[in-house]
């Protein structure tokens, strides 16, 4: 098991889980972004935010570090 926040920069990973509650969901779905998607890990810094690219819809988001470690991820 691997969460958003873990995953190293220029990966692929899918979203297979979202572990928060409402708010979390609520964010991620503002952002385009549900369990199944695939995104490419762009920029994962120690601190700050992950900067990812959605790649269904190809923008680019940066998520929040507490709201990235929700979020459960596997590489493809």
């Amino acid at each position: 098991m691997m969460y958003l926040s873990q995953a190293p920069p220029g990966s692929i990973v899918e979203v297979i889980a979202i572990r928060g509650g409402m708010g979390v969901m609520r964010r991620l779905l503002a952002l385009s972004i549900r369990i199944g998607d695939r995104l490419k890990v762009i920029n994962n810094p120690h601190f700050g935010p992950v900067l990812v690219e959605h790649l269904t819809h190809g923008h680019r988001v940066a998520i929040g570090r507490g709201v990235a470690s929700k979020v459960e991820v596997r590489i493809v």
